[in-house]
């Protein structure tokens, strides 16, 4: 069974204080009987840290992972670019794919905002077709906890035209983005000084 997250604070603070045999015993009775739920620890002030760090040598390291903890959970992820709109979509994946002599999938994942958050690189292959799995896509998107996704890959030809399997293989996406909640941005084919917006394309035959 799950615990929550309470009970998971209190087996970690028994777990890490009660696993040497050097008289840190009690360390953990002590430390939950001061900061008894992890908000708790939280809202510690430097009074606090100045009494833990007399308990025993080793409070000091272990107050420091803590602090280090918040400032990770505190960090922003870096912003590598924007998904406003197809043309500054495209314009961000030519500087990125020019002179990309072989045919090359990237997946990009946005936030809530459109801001560009993580672009993997799917498949690099020849100067043939190259293959793409939906549940693939799908799958690094979750683990980004991304908002939205836009799947681009680049013709070495030059011609955007989209094949009739690119068109499938975005109408694939467009709906299992809808069933998994996520906001399908484009399914993008970038050549050498133009590009094909699925979206765009969809907004003009509507």
């Amino acid at each position: 069974m799950k615990l929550g997250n309470e009970q998971q604070y209190v087996r970690l603070v028994h777990t890490i204080f009660d696993s040497n045999n050097d008289g840190r015993t009690k360390l953990a009775t002590n430390f939950l009987q001061k900061f008894p739920t992890a908000n708790a620890v939280k809202n510690m002030d430097d009074e606090d840290y100045a009494e833990c760090i007399t308990w025993h040598p080793q409070m000091k390291s272990f107050l420091d992972t803590i602090h280090l903890g918040r400032l990770i959970q505190l960090s922003h992820r870096p912003l590598l670019g924007h998904a406003f709109s197809s043309f500054i979509l495209s314009t961000e994946m030519m500087d990125l794919l020019a002179d990309n002599d072989q045919e090359t999938v990237l997946l990009v994942v946005t936030d809530v905002r459109n801001n560009i958050i993580d672009i993997q690189e799917l498949f690099r292959g020849g100067r043939s077709e190259c293959p793409l799995y939906p549940e693939r896509v799908f799958n690094q998107a979750l683990k980004k906890s991304a908002a939205g996704l836009a799947v681009v890959h680049n013709h070495p030809s030059g011609n955007v035209e989209p094949s009739a399997q690119d068109l499938v293989m975005a109408k694939r996406l467009h709906r299992g983005c809808n069933i998994l909640g996520l906001q399908f941005l484009d399914f993008m084919i970038i050549g050498h000084e133009s590009y094909y917006s699925w979206r765009e394309n969809q907004r003009h035959t509507s």
